[in-house]
């Protein structure tokens, strides 16, 4: 099995908070749902030719979403992955890093991201483990007929749970 690279970007500020993202629960562009949609993740995304490692992946993909034009810095390996997602192996490297500016300029991407803001590691995973994001979650994918067979391998019919996201949260907060 062919192994796709990806990589995802996890700011940290002084205070120790992270920088997050809440994808869409649609890709207009694709005509079909999100992967993991309407999750509070981090900025991350495949491997392109053109990115130099996975380290400029991290950061082109972290910019593409947020339109964070500012410094990145003190970028370190937390750790990698190898799951199964949507029928593929993929190697996901997860990384810590800095930003120059921690108050803006943010954007969310008009497609992939509908929110964005820091969260503290406790905070966020209590959000995301909540019953009552789950919930919502769950009506939002009906309501948007995420499960329509249409979407055949793409179609949405329950929660993707965010292990990876989880994991990178609890290693910012434990350091491990």
């Amino acid at each position: 099995m062919e192994v796709e690279k990806a990589a995802l970007l996890c700011p940290v500020s002084h205070s120790g908070e992270v920088f997050m993202i809440e994808r869409s629960f649609f890709n207009e562009k694709l005509n079909i749902p999100e992967r993991f949609p309407g999750e509070w993740t981090f900025a991350g995304g495949h491997y392109s030719p053109g990115d130099k490692d996975l380290i400029a992946t991290a950061e082109r993909e972290f910019r593409e979403e947020t339109g964070y034009e500012e410094g990145i810095h003190s970028q370190k390996l937390m750790f990698e992955s190898k799951p199964v997602l949507y029928g593929k192996q993929y190697l996901i490297h997860f990384y810590s890093a800095a930003l120059e500016f921690t108050e803006g300029p943010f954007r969310p991407h008009s497609g992939e991201v509908v929110d964005l803001r820091w969260f503290f590691p406790k905070d966020a995973i209590a959000l995301i483990t909540s019953d009552t994001f789950e919930a919502g979650l769950l009506n939002w994918y009906s309501r948007y007929d995420l499960g329509n067979e249409k979407y055949g391998p793409h179609k949405v019919t329950s929660r993707k749970f965010p292990h990876q996201t989880l994991n990178a949260l609890e290693f910012l907060l434990n350091g491990k």
